[in-house]
């Protein structure tokens, strides 16, 4: 089983709630679960912009009003998330975001 740092995926987190203004998205048309998995854009940078992903995201938690992006190179796994809403970003700024990675093969 790979051990894949988590600290690419916290840099992300971080710097797309502080950074990031405003995004082109219809919440309607995605689905609630991301359903393909999706390989990281080479030219990726931790700088707190979607813009590798042309601000485009693969789902959307209704629940919490989030917009994310789970994808992956061959080293690293990322997470980018995006909330507009205040109740959701406090939400994560007092309880920050739990990413759990199990092995399917070990259930």
């Amino acid at each position: 089983m790979k051990n894949y740092s988590l600290l690419p995926v916290k840099l992300v987190l971080y710097a797309l709630l502080v950074l990031l203004i405003s995004i082109n998205v219809n919440a309607q048309k995605l689905p609630a679960l991301q359903k393909e998995s999706l390989y990281a854009p080479a030219n990726i940078k931790i700088d707190g912009k979607a813009t590798e992903w042309d601000n485009k995201f693969q789902a959307y938690n209704a629940a919490n009003s989030i917009f994310y992006t789970l994808s992956n190179d061959d080293k690293n796994l990322y997470l980018v998330v995006f909330t507009s809403e205040n109740e959701a970003l406090s939400k994560i700024i007092y309880g920050g975001i739990t990413l759990t990675v199990t092995d399917a093969a070990n259930k």
